[in-house]
């Protein structure tokens, strides 16, 4: 898919924070029992128990840090970590400003409300929302939402034109 637009959006530092502390945190103490040939503290972990802690966070962290947003010709691709969905222009009823908040949506992430609207969030706040004829609200949070509805209806316009 040639993209137009593209643009990643990063997950809010504390929440990129947080993995990649657990995620040093197990790979360094895996690193020092491994090198020393000792168990450290009162009740340690296993090695192993800490290599599948490493390569769980670590892993987390790679899949779901970014959101990626992609327009060109054929519709909007919005891609979280291993989720993809394509969405497009003819399928979108209309484009409008909306909003992602905590209690609605539950968090960060790809999450449905009570409504059946589905959001690709990495923050909360202003976002895209794009009515679809077919599966209902989809919502996600670029940089600059205004903007993302109007390259949307832009290029909304011009593929139907087509």
């Amino acid at each position: 898919m040639t993209g137009l637009y593209r643009e990643q959006v990063y997950a809010p530092l504390w929440a990129r924070g947080t993995l990649l502390t657990a995620f040093t945190m197990t790979t360094g103490l895996y690193i020092a029992q491994t090198l020393t040939g000792t168990m450290i503290g009162e009740n340690p972990a296993p090695n192993t128990v800490l290599l599948t802690l490493s390569a769980l966070f670590g892993g987390i962290y790679l899949i779901f840090h970014r959101l990626r947003i992609e327009l060109d010709y054929r519709g909007v691709r919005l891609s979280y970590g291993l989720m993809t969905r394509t969405i497009p222009y003819l399928d979108i009823e209309r484009v409008e400003l909306s909003n992602i908040g905590v209690m609605e949506y539950g968090g960060l992430g790809y999450k449905q409300n009570h409504r059946g609207d589905v959001a690709y969030s990495v923050r909360r706040g202003e976002a895209v929302k794009l009515v679809t004829r077919s599966k209902g609200p989809v919502l996600f949070t670029p940089q600059e939402p205004r903007r993302g509805v109007s390259l949307i209806n832009e290029m909304g316009s011009f593929s139907t034109s087509i």
